[in-house]
């Protein structure tokens, strides 16, 4: 499925709506206007201030026919999956606020 392409870590949220506060990419080539292209290598950190106290997330299900440096990439219709400190699934993270300009499947 299409959808446009995720690049701002404070675009994705976890279970509980926290955005994400960092974005630890592989990626440093291929950018954006709004920052370097999301992939499935990517680590996303949240603050865990609420509960269920999300700590981290990573991705489960990318795009199937774009990719960076032969890593798929995130896009809206992506999903991944948050951890707290303990290592207890937290929920699912998903993309609310991608880029408007870059599409990809």
């Amino acid at each position: 499925m299409a959808g446009n392409i995720q690049t701002l870590a404070a675009g994705i949220s976890d279970a509980a709506q926290v955005p994400a506060t960092t974005n630890v990419s592989p990626n440093q080539r291929v950018s954006a206007a709004t920052g370097t292209l999301g992939t499935v290598a990517d680590v996303l950190i949240f603050p865990g201030a609420v509960p269920p106290f999300t700590v981290v997330g990573n991705w489960i299900s990318p795009n199937t026919r774009c990719s960076v440096g032969g890593i798929p990439t995130i896009s809206i219709s992506s999903v991944g999956n948050c951890v707290n400190a303990v290592g207890v699934p937290t929920g699912p993270m998903i993309v609310k606020i991608p880029d408007s300009r870059v599409s990809a499947q």
